[in-house]
């Protein structure tokens, strides 16, 4: 029976592969490698795909170089000054409490944009030419660190961009006098004016070299007032502020009667402008002209201690007062330049 099943399955013909089952509505595209190959290499060629590539690659390069030529170590591979890198370790730019190091091209270039590009390559020309090409031996640096020099190598924005609170509570009332002078004088100061040692000096060189540019049109040859007018009679006069070249006019203002509010006949009248009521008003003095700067200034500098905010003014707080006002500084000169 065994040798009859045996023979059974020999003679059986192979049983036919199964063929798939065809689903209606579905094909299979017929894959070309060679037409794909031809169809992508006509993409990459294509002028505007060449563009983009050739864009994305320059804008990566020009990336990675600005950031690999703008670290410290990259400046200072081109400094012929002999004691750039020390000299800026000693600074407070860099040995400071906050830890923060404020590096070469943060001080050197403009914040961003194409004044940075500019500046960048520039001063990068010129270093690298002076490395190469030039006498280092022959350079006064004595000289190239004066304030005219170093105009051309710091730019007021990098300045003002990191500090940009020129009022801080922990400023001492003479940063507030040098920071009240340069907001009124800006266009023609720089930070460096009095800065000009904050990248490259020490805390104490730096300190000794500091002018308080708040005090520079008081060390002008003006007479200072030594006490305040003392008009005799009723009448215009000139008042002084004891301590400050600063003077103006009061105009004698005569004092009299008038009837305040409107008559219950007047056309459009609202109740709240009545009942009618004669008022004196006694005589007074009153300014020719509107407050000049010179004016608020002397005003800010008697009372600036009881607008701030720090410990010290709240220290001097009598008891029993909650709060105590004054002149703040200024962020701008309201006149305008017009007086």
């Amino acid at each position: 029976m065994a040798v009859a099943y045996a023979l059974e399955r020999r003679a059986r013909p192979p049983a036919a592969a199964a063929s798939p089952v065809p689903i209606p509505g579905l094909a299979f595209p017929r894959i070309r490698p060679l037409r794909a190959l031809r169809k992508s290499t006509r993409l990459l060629l294509h002028p505007l795909s060449l563009g983009v590539i050739v864009g994305v690659a320059l804008a990566g390069g020009g990336w990675y170089g600005n950031k690999v030529t703008s670290t410290d170590a990259f400046c200072a591979s081109c400094h012929v000054h002999p004691q750039a890198t020390s000299s800026w370790k000693k600074s407070p730019h860099y040995d400071n409490d906050s830890g923060v190091y404020v590096h070469c091209v943060q001080c050197h270039l403009p914040p961003g944009g194409l004044a940075y590009l500019g500046a960048k390559i520039r001063l990068g020309v010129r270093d690298a030419w002076t490395t190469y090409f030039g006498d280092p031996e022959s350079i006064d640096w004595e000289a190239r660190g004066q304030l005219e020099h170093a105009k051309g190598y710091i730019t007021k924005s990098s300045c003002v961009g990191c500090h940009q609170n020129l009022f801080p509570i922990s400023l001492s009332e003479e940063g507030d006098d040098a920071h009240l002078h340069y907001d009124q004088h800006s266009a023609e100061l720089r930070c460096i004016n009095c800065h000009l040692g904050s990248g490259h000096e020490s805390h104490q060189e730096s300190k000794r070299k500091k002018r308080a540019f708040a005090t520079a049109e008081a060390s002008e040859a003006k007479e200072a007032y030594t006490e305040a007018a003392h008009p005799d009679a009723f009448e215009d006069f000139r008042e002084t502020i004891p301590g400050t070249s600063v003077a103006f006019d009061l105009v004698a203002v005569p004092g009299g009667e008038f009837t305040i509010g409107s008559p219950p006949s007047e056309p459009y009248r609202d109740d709240d402008e009545g009942p009618q009521r004669r008022v004196q008003v006694s005589r007074f003095w009153m300014g020719r002209c509107e407050v000049s700067w010179d004016e608020y200034l002397a005003f800010y500098m008697a009372t600036r201690s009881e607008g701030r905010s720090d410990t010290r003014a709240l220290s001097k707080t009598p008891e029993g007062v909650d709060a105590i006002t004054g002149a703040t500084p200024p962020y701008g000169d309201p006149s305008q330049g017009w007086g």
